[in-house]
Order: structure tokens, then sequence, then C-alpha cells
């Protein structure tokens, strides 16, 4: 959650942003076994998903990227976590995986 709150402070984000991906990641854990190497892949897509509900101008998928270093792709967060974050959080949710 480091590098989320880094990114919200970076950004001068609402407390809320921050307060809602920490809320995201911490309800996508309890029900998604996750390995380390895809929870900057999460933390992306819980602040990309926040910042859509509680920012004027929120987050675009290419700054996103750029924070991780590219370490994830525009794809990989649009496709493979944005997509399973929101599955997991709709009580109807498929049991989607980061990386199968």
């Amino acid at each position: 959650m480091l590098f989320s709150c880094q990114v919200c402070e970076e950004q001068h984000c609402e407390e809320d942003v921050f307060v809602l991906a920490a809320s995201y990641v911490d309800r996508y854990l309890s029900i998604v076994p996750t390995p380390k190497s895809t929870l900057q892949l999460l933390g992306s897509a819980c602040l990309f998903i926040a910042s859509k509900l509680k920012e004027a101008v929120p987050f675009t998928a290419d700054k996103l990227v750029a924070y991780t270093d590219y370490s994830i792709t525009i794809s990989q967060l649009m496709v493979n976590g944005t997509n399973c974050v929101l599955a997991v959080l709709d009580p109807v949710g498929s049991n989607c995986r980061l990386f199968k």
C-alpha cells in the first residue's frame, strides 16, 4: 500500500481515493489468493477504479503504468487488473484471478 499512498500524495488526490483503493485491495486479497508478484498490478487497478469514482480528474491508465516504472502494461492494468478486481467486488462476480 506504500506505492498507492505515494502515488496519491504526489497527485494530491482526495483522501477518499487512497482509503477506497486500500479497501478494494483488502477485499480482493481476502477472497483471492494472490502472489506477491502481482501486488503492484492489484494496487494500480484498485487506485484506477477508486480514482474514477472519487476524483474530478481521475488517473489515466498511462499515468499509473508510468508510476509502476513500466513494470506492468496498460493491457495488464485494463484487462487483468481492473476486470478481475471489479469481478470480485461484484457480489455475483466470477472467481477471476490476476494470472491464472
